[in-house]
């Protein structure tokens, strides 16, 4: 019982923050402060992993070795993706997904 309580409130500061993560990674990358932002990738990459979001981790992997090839255009087009699947992320209905679990 204690894990389910650490996974949803990781869940939750997940879902929270997911946001906040690709307004730093756009601000990295308008400043072309491209080490910045592959930071930030690897990051989100890693803790999206841990959480099961397989498409946003995927587009996360991508963004973060096209970064390491200063491939800003495919960069670009990353983070759309990413945008887009952080959209239906923050549209899901956490308690639904919980409660159908239990």
């Amino acid at each position: 019982m204690q894990n389910e309580v650490l996974a949803k409130k990781l869940l939750y500061k997940l879902v929270y923050e997911l946001p906040h993560q690709l307004v730093l990674l756009t601000t990295a990358l308008s400043s072309n402060q491209i080490t910045t932002a592959q930071t930030i990738a690897h990051k989100l990459h890693g803790t999206i992993g841990f959480c099961g979001f397989t498409d946003i981790k995927i587009i996360a992997s991508n963004l973060e070795k096209n970064l390491l090839a200063r491939d800003l255009t495919t960069a670009l087009n990353n983070m759309e993706e990413l945008r887009i699947q952080i959209q239906i992320v923050e549209n899901l209905d956490l308690q639904q997904i919980f409660h159908s679990t239990n």
